[in-house]
């Protein structure tokens, strides 16, 4: 999951790179939420990071926490 948040901060575009932070969040936070929702603080836009930690809590809740 690391690397594919590194590759969304490179993305000039604010929208873009917010929604990559949060898609990446959904497809890859799965094995590790905490840090997951961690990654949701570096997305400007207040609702995409609203949707990260949405993302982030549903992962946490399929793994029983």
């Amino acid at each position: 999951m690391t690397d594919a948040v590194h590759s969304c901060l490179k993305i000039a575009d604010e929208g873009r790179r917010s929604f990559c932070i949060a898609d990446g969040v959904r497809t890859h936070g799965r094995a590790d939420p905490e840090t997951a929702s961690a990654y949701c603080l570096d997305i400007q836009s207040a609702a995409w990071r609203a949707e990260c930690f949405f993302y982030a809590a549903d992962h946490l809740a399929a793994n029983g926490d």
